[in-house]
């Protein structure tokens, strides 16, 4: 009986334990953002020929960007503004859940903050970060532009620009601020080590 209780007792501990560690990663932004930092690529901002930012989904509705591509369009007229190139990529294609034209709403949302019409570009056929880089530099090689600035979220940013640079594109990376509640962030994280796996795995990275 004392064994069997012994045993009971650590049980209830380890459990105990187990149902904290889910509830701190869930509840709180500590864990997700120790698990981003190898994710995370940040690079100083440099002159460029082109900025290029990445979609990132799309909602049904009247507001179909999500708050984190929202970031990432705001990042890029943040950079555009500053003067660190002319011209910018909105890079993606039709959301297949939400029926969004990524590139088309995210070119909404930059000439509603300002980024002047004539100085876009859209790139709207790509449907993973693959074919961002792939397609992107198709646009840049017909524009004759050959360095780029990728804008994306910090979870995304050492996959996007690593995709990037083995399409032998000159790339600056620059991650936009993420804007997720903990049990969003954690979700987007653990898909992003999948991701960048599956990647690695396909010879997509560089």
């Amino acid at each position: 009986m004392i064994f069997l209780k012994h045993h009971r007792n650590i049980f209830i501990i380890v459990l105990a334990s187990i149902l904290c560690i889910a509830i701190l990663c869930v509840a709180t932004p500590w864990p997700s953002r120790w698990l981003t930092l190898p994710l995370l690529r940040s690079e100083s901002p440099r002159h460029v020929d082109v900025i290029v930012v990445l979609g990132g989904g799309g909602h049904k509705g009247d507001d179909p960007l999500p708050m984190q591509v929202k970031r990432r369009v705001e990042k890029a007229a943040e950079l555009h503004t500053a003067g660190f190139a002319d011209t910018m990529i909105v890079s993606g294609g039709l959301h297949k859940h939400s029926g969004v034209m990524e590139s088309k709403a995210m070119q909404s949302y930059a000439l509603a903050i300002g980024v002047p019409a004539e100085t876009i570009i859209e790139e709207d056929r790509s449907r993973n970060t693959y074919e961002n880089a792939v397609l992107s530099k198709d646009v840049m090689t017909e524009r004759r532009l050959q360095s780029a600035m990728v804008v994306t979220s910090d979870y995304h940013s050492f996959r996007a620009c690593a995709v990037f640079r083995a399409q032998d594109i000159d790339t600056v990376c620059v991650p936009a601020a993420v804007s997720l509640s903990p049990p969003e962030r954690m979700k987007a994280v653990l898909r992003e080590y999948a991701a960048v796996l599956y990647c690695w795995v396909k010879g997509y990275l560089r």
